[in-house]
């Protein structure tokens, strides 16, 4: 599964194309950065790409097919990127409890013995400083949102790929090819 993107191309081999096939090559959760990193490569047709990674393996690889990260694309020269790298933090809104320090005594009863030895129950006041919850507020914080990628990682990892070939060569020069 991948996509054209159409216009005048140019490759760094001097062939003149109308479009030119991009697919995923590789995605990787990278849970330690929080991120989804995609390869990409283009090709000239997706034809060629298949024959770039086979579904018989066996039958081995013709990359030949594989342009340049070198294009021009509607007469404009540029290094296209192949690695693209999608944060999964966001930030949300929160509700957290808020506190105020307060002293409070408190009794304590202990055992202790008279001048006779004989027991008695006496009580000790203590001070000490609590947090009392006061109200609440609203906070942002920092949030790994894992949602989008539990179902469908391709399909996430492409709709983010999909977005930035169009809008750097908009939506009329991008075809999906299932």
């Amino acid at each position: 599964m991948g996509f054209l993107v159409q216009g005048d191309i140019e490759t760094s081999r001097d062939e003149l194309l109308d479009s030119f096939y991009v697919r995923i090559e590789q995605f990787v959760y990278a849970r330690p950065l929080n991120t989804i990193g995609v390869t990409v490569a283009h090709y000239e047709t997706k034809e060629v790409a298949d024959l770039a990674w086979p579904k018989f393996v066996d039958d081995g690889t013709d990359m030949s097919g594989q342009l340049s990260v070198s294009m021009s694309y509607n007469g404009n020269w540029e290094e296209w990127p192949m690695f693209f790298e999608f944060d999964l933090i966001e930030n949300k809104e929160i509700i957290v409890d808020t506190y105020e320090k307060q002293w409070v005594t408190s009794s304590i009863e202990y055992t202790d013995f008279d001048e006779n030895g004989d027991p008695f129950i006496d009580t000790h006041l203590t001070f000490e400083e609590i947090d009392v919850k006061n109200g609440e507020e609203i906070t942002m914080k920092r949030y790994l949102n894992t949602e989008p990628i539990t179902n469908d990682i391709f399909k996430y990892a492409y709709d983010h790929i999909k977005e930035i070939y169009t809008s750097k060569c908009g939506i009329d020069n991008i075809k999906d090819i299932l």
